[in-house]
């Protein structure tokens, strides 16, 4: 059975905007989603000028190589002198790609970043050090929000500069939840709530067969489970990262909220979202009243969903509301030629660069700055509550240090708890505990 993995996390963020970690699950191919940019010039146009830079994406729709396309546009046309050329890259191969190009010295000047790449770029010496080009130009970074900025950070070096501030909120279709007469999710709500309004809201056929769910979510995800966890007053992880103990009472009721829905038939089940494009698709095709993500999906809900919508905080555990976190950006090329040049661009485009993407609906910038623009803040609904993914950033949490994107022992101990949960041949308690020692295991790798 296809669940989410890395790449499917990555492109999505690339094709509709996070990382998570940022983070194609629907099928997007082809289509600009509604509210993103026309292109405003062919793929690769060369302008005439003396400096000559490239820049690669890994996105597979028209959204992502566009925005970045119209930002190219209107630098070079304030910079004559310039010519940039944009790279569309395969997602499936973007990492390798970038090796193979630093091996054969054609190295992209610039290209897309995000939270689970910061150290294996920087190991496989791809990244360049940005720390010492904004101090030379006195571009304050710190007015990126330090959660965001942390996760482009290693060993004091800074690999990217994130672009989205992508928090996991609560997505929901005011539609659905006014036919069943369910109460709109509030900031106050509860996981019990939401298993409440969950079942409420799932429909069934008169041959048994599932029209309409409560939820459709990544039950696998690092942002869905592990926050979960940290919710209900479980850790994930000792004090000195040896040993993973989100198999304790809190891990067993956090678990449990998920298993519950599944169980109970008020979840999609990994098996239906694979018919379905994925763990978003249902939401996006109207057969799933709430899903949690980040607001790259918006841009794609905007241009499937036809029922209202809107947005908000995800629920609460029974201690406190922890949500997941990530980001994706840009980083600068190593190799780069002419980093002053590289790096102007890179200037342009986290300033005035930075509305073509605020206008698309694709992305919320991690930059103080813009947190009250109306660029991205009074666009149309929806959503409406545009406030929400500012808000959540409160409770947002980093990823502890687990292999979430390996396909190793650990990744395939919680997909196969899950799958072994729904077919009522294991406990929650034990998929719980072969999570965690796989996890303990990989931590001494």
């Amino acid at each position: 059975m296809t669940k989410t993995t890395r790449r499917d996390l990555l492109r999505s963020a690339a094709i509709a905007g996070a990382g998570a970690s940022s983070l194609a699950l629907l099928n997007q191919k082809g289509a600009l989603a509604s509210g993103a940019l026309s292109r405003a010039s062919s793929l690769g146009r060369a302008q005439d000028g003396n400096v000559e830079l490239t820049w690669a994406i890994n996105a597979e729709s028209g959204t992502e190589i566009d925005l970045v396309q119209s930002v190219v546009d209107k630098f070079v046309e304030l910079n004559p002198n310039y010519k940039v050329s944009v790279l569309n890259y395969d997602p499936e191969t973007y990492d390798q790609k970038l090796l193979t190009d630093i091996s054969a010295g054609t190295l992209p000047d610039l290209f897309v970043s995000a939270d689970v790449f910061t150290k294996p770029f920087f190991d496989s010496g791809l990244t360049a050090d940005l720390k010492p080009l904004a101090a030379a130009s006195g571009f304050d970074l710190s007015t990126f929000d330090e959660k965001f900025l942390a996760l482009a950070e290693y060993e004091d070096q800074v690999g990217f500069l994130p672009r989205a501030a992508d928090v996991v909120v609560t997505y929901y279709n005011k539609k659905m939840f006014d036919a069943a007469g369910v109460a709109y999710p509030t900031d106050a709500w509860t996981y019990d709530d939401m298993l409440a309004a969950a079942e409420k809201l799932t429909i069934k056929a008169s041959d048994g067969t599932t029209t309409q769910y409560g939820v459709s979510a990544a039950y696998d995800w690092w942002a869905q489970w592990v926050p979960m966890v940290v919710a209900e007053g479980g850790e994930i992880l000792n004090e000195d990262n040896t040993e993973a103990i989100f198999n304790s009472e809190a891990g067993y009721r956090a678990w449990n909220v998920t298993f519950k829905g599944l169980q109970n038939g008020w979840f999609c089940p990994p098996s239906v979202q694979d018919t379905m494009g994925g763990v978003w698709g249902p939401f996006g095709a109207a057969k799933a009243a709430m899903t949690f993500t980040v607001r790259a999906l918006t841009p794609t809900y905007r241009a499937q969903l036809q029922d209202d919508w809107d947005v908000q905080v995800v629920p609460a555990g029974s201690v406190k509301r922890m949500t997941g976190m990530g980001t994706m950006g840009y980083a600068m090329s190593s190799k780069t030629k002419d980093p002053a040049a590289t790096w102007k661009l890179m200037e342009y485009t986290y300033s005035d660069g930075m509305k073509f993407f605020m206008e698309s609906y694709l992305v919320v910038p991690p930059i103080s700055t813009f947190y009250d623009d109306p660029a991205w803040k009074d666009l149309p609904g929806p959503p409406y509550n545009n406030d929400v993914f500012v808000n959540a950033i409160n409770d947002a949490m980093m990823p502890p240090p687990l292999p979430f994107y390996s396909t190793g022992p650990f990744n395939k101990a919680m997909k196969d708890g899950i799958d072994a949960v729904i077919l009522g041949q294991m406990t929650t308690e034990q998929a719980v505990d072969n999570m965690a020692k796989e996890a303990t295991a990989s931590l001494q790798e």
